[in-house]
């Protein structure tokens, strides 16, 4: 509110804003990381069928048991991160409508998460995993920056308005009375 005097300065400046999380989604360095991502699953994927299998068949005990534990995370990591991908892709192409990719995307589970190299045995897993490990966090933290990002500035999809701009709004119109 500002007393009926006339347009709220405040949404105007909303209005022009620029919302950086989906001008990156439109932006080629979204469609690189989209790449990178779905490349990082396929070749994990072949890793897992192939040379995986092997090393994993020269383990014992504890190395197994954290090569099982740690190739199941990564496998749910990467699924998870190229939905993600994949949805607001699809958004971005208009192959999907923001609602649509909202109640797909309010099922997948992106959060923050630690680095396994405390976990017992991990240092006994194949190079090649470890490498497949630490290239799903990368990739993942940045998924995860964007996300929040695009949460604060309401530009996900289904993202009703920008609660940083309301919360401001409402400072303003508190101070103003």
């Amino acid at each position: 509110m500002n007393g009926g005097t006339g347009p709220d300065p405040a949404a105007a400046r909303d209005e022009h804003a620029i919302c950086f999380a989906r001008t990156y989604l439109q932006s080629r360095h979204f469609r690189e990381l989209c790449r990178e991502g779905l490349a990082l699953v396929e070749e994990t994927a072949n890793y897992l069928d192939g040379p995986g299998r092997r090393q994993a068949a020269g383990l014992t005990g504890e190395a197994l048991r954290v090569y099982a534990s740690e190739s199941i995370r990564l496998t749910t990591r990467l699924m998870h991160l190229g939905s993600w991908l994949v949805m607001h892709l699809a958004v971005v192409e208009g192959e999907m409508d923001r609602q649509e990719a909202a109640e797909r995307l309010a099922r997948i589970r992106l959060e923050t998460i630690a680095r396994p190299g405390h976990v017992p045995g991990f240092d006994a897993l194949p190079g090649d995993l470890k490498r497949l490990i630490e290239a799903s966090y990368d990739i993942h933290d940045r998924v995860v920056k964007l996300a929040r990002l695009l949460e604060q500035e309401g530009a996900a999809p289904g993202a009703k308005g920008n609660p940083v701009g309301a919360q401001w709004q409402r400072l303003q119109s508190a101070f103003r009375d």
